[in-house]
């Protein structure tokens, strides 16, 4: 006999059934997506990995002597980019003892610092005044870029110049110019906004003020020690402050790569430093120390920048500014487009 509530029951139990084949089938292709998304991490790690290994491999069969490399880079190129890294003493002292030995084999007409413009009549009365007087330097701190651990570092930079300048005849004396922006780093705080426009305007200043000394002697051999970012010799800075338009900086290696493409070297260097900077564009140093520290690495090297270091994305450290956001662009750029070689120090 037909019953009703048969009937029904069996309609009911259909689109259950339905789902639950929908629900089986789900579930394998989560499974399925699972496993695709897991082999795809594996084997992206497995590729970190061995790239980090043959990053590691060259680097332990590396040279170990940075100022001869920077010699020799000098020796072959009309200017040379050297890094510097806020407070690291050890960037100043390779810059130090590189001024030397490139003076006493190809020889050196300028030596660019980043300090105000506005500083070089303190600069040059240094220079010029015998006995050597370092007074004028420590007594306007801004000559030794930020107060902190590594200003007497710096200093030493000035006075390995002096000192050469003593031994050298009137015709060779090595030239420094002060050539950021006249005030900086400032005095007071300024406005996230204003400090991203005066952040922007330090590298076309730098370039103007070589340009000045460099018009007059088109074939002076120029060693630019200038921090991380600005060494660079492509590549744009992004900085913005909220609810304003981003800032652009093209940077001054940038600037002197496009004007002398074929007489510009630039050396990217890692080192040890504390993290107390006011620089907005402030260049930490890179992914590498880190990782070849971790492998065992404990000793300062130096090797060109191939196709080893492009495998990393985004391997250049930032800091962070209150109230601004800085990054480099091109977002994919590959780190053999941005420098020649590599240093990292111990």
């Amino acid at each position: 006999m037909w019953n009703p509530l048969n009937s029904i029951g069996r309609r009911s139990m259909l689109p259950r059934r339905k789902y639950g084949r929908m629900g089986v089938t789900s579930v394998f292709a989560g499974a399925a997506l699972l496993v695709i998304l897991i082999a795809g991490w594996l084997i992206e790690q497995q590729a970190g990995n061995d790239d980090e290994a043959a990053l590691v491999e060259r680097a332990r069969a590396a040279g170990d002597d940075p100022v001869s490399a920077i010699v020799t880079a000098a020796r072959a190129n009309r200017i040379t980019l050297l890094s510097d890294i806020h407070e690291s003493a050890a960037t100043k002292r390779l810059a130090a003892r590189a001024i030397e030995q490139i003076v006493a084999t190809s020889g050196l007409d300028v030596l660019v610092l980043e300090v105000g413009a506005d500083l070089q009549p303190i600069i040059d009365r240094y220079l010029n005044v015998a006995p050597e007087d370092a007074s004028l330097l420590v007594t306007n701190e801004r000559t030794l870029r930020e107060p902190g651990p590594a200003s007497r570092t710096y200093l030493e930079i000035y006075r390995t110049v002096w000192k050469l300048n003593e031994q050298l005849g009137a015709d060779r004396r090595i030239q420094i110019i002060a050539a950021d922006l006249p005030g900086w780093p400032p005095a007071r705080a300024l406005a996230p906004a204003d400090l991203a426009r005066r952040s922007a305007e330090r590298d076309p200043h730098m370039m103007r003020r070589i340009q000045e000394v460099v018009s007059m002697n088109p074939s002076a051999r120029v060693l630019v020690f200038v921090t991380g970012f600005h060494a660079l010799r492509s590549g744009t800075g992004l900085i913005q402050s909220g609810g304003t338009a981003p800032v652009e900086i093209a940077w001054l290696g940038s600037r002197l790569q496009r004007q002398a493409p074929e007489e510009v070297y630039s050396f990217l260097v890692d080192a040890p430093a504390g993290a107390r900077t006011s620089d907005v564009t402030a260049y930490g140093g890179t992914v590498f120390a880190e990782m070849l520290k971790r492998n065992g690495v404990n000793r300062s090297l130096v090797m060109s920048i191939t196709s080893e270091f492009d495998a990393f994305r985004r391997p250049l450290v930032t800091r962070k500014s209150p109230g601004l956001s800085f990054e480099i662009l091109p977002r994919d750029y590959r780190l053999s487009s941005l420098a020649d070689a590599y240093i990292y120090l111990r």
